[in-house]
Formats: C-alpha cells, sequence, structure tokens
C-alpha cells in the first residue's frame, strides 16, 4: 500500500515543501522523484524471484546497488544486513543544488514492510535538512 502525501508538506526548507507540494509527493515504497529516491529492499535471505532462483543475498544486493551514486550510510547498510528475513524500504531524501546541480542529500530513512521507522539519519547537517527528515516521517512512517 502506497501512503501519499494529501496536505501541503512545510518542513521550512522552501525549495523541498515546494517540490512536495506543487511537482511530486512523498510516497512511500519504489519511487524516483524530484524530492525523494526510495527502493524496498528485499531480505538477504529471499531468493525467488519472476519463477527463477537466485542465489541468497543476490536480490538485495541488486536493491541496495540502486542507491550507488547517493552512498547509502553504513549504519543503515549494517541495519539491513543484521537481519537476513526482514523486508525494508530505504528512503533518500533529496533535493538539486541550484547553483550547481549536484544533488543535495538532505537525510535518510529506514522503515519495515509495515512503515514502522527503524533508522533515520540527517545528511547535510543544516537546520533546514534535518528539519526534513523529521517534517517527512508522519507522512512515510507509522
Amino acid at each position: 500500500m502506497l501512503k501519499i502525501s494529501q496536505k501541503p508538506i512545510e518542513t521550512g526548507h522552501k525549495r523541498f515543501d515546494k517540490i512536495v507540494n506543487e511537482e511530486s509527493s512523498l510516497m512511500t515504497g519504489n519511487v524516483m522523484s524530484n524530492c525523494q529516491f526510495s527502493w524496498f529492499i528485499r531480505p538477504f535471505n529471499q531468493t525467488e524471484f519472476n519463477g527463477s532462483t537466485k542465489q541468497p543475498g543476490e536480490l538485495q544486493k541488486y536493491d541496495l546497488k540502486q542507491f550507488d551514486r547517493y552512498r547509502i550510510p553504513s549504519s543503515f547498510v549494517s541495519k539491513i544486513q543484521s537481519d537476513k528475513d526482514m523486508f525494508y524500504i530505504l528512503y533518500c531524501l533529496r533535493t538539486k543544488a541550484r547553483s550547481v546541480g549536484n544533488t543535495v542529500i538532505h537525510g535518510w530513512i529506514l522503515t519495515d514492510e509495515n512503515y514502522k521507522l527503524i533508522h533515520r539519519s540527517y545528511g547535510v547537517g543544516s537546520p533546514k535538512s534535518d528539519a526534513i527528515v523529521d517534517g517527512v516521517l508522519p507522512y512515510l512512517t507509522v
């Protein structure tokens, strides 16, 4: 089930709020938008996919590889790899920097498949970026 942000978000970060409220919205699951990149992370022990059998860890490795360009914090990778039978959803909260065109990572959120918060991390360490992480939690977690 996807949860979609229906009321305007107000994190205090004008650019992020504008993107969410006018261009995209926050959703759970596999999402690629201007404000988030998120993906279901399959358990290490899941080996069945589309009628074929993969080696243990192969599907999880594929899922984590989707985040290569964003450099997942090691604490998230450790947590994901610590439970071999758990489904997760990993969220990268981001915006494009206007001046240089680079992606600014505001923070990370990890939930279980039922949207329960497991771990969060702040990205650039600015109060506005931290407010994004805290501000989106009600939309992405239970």
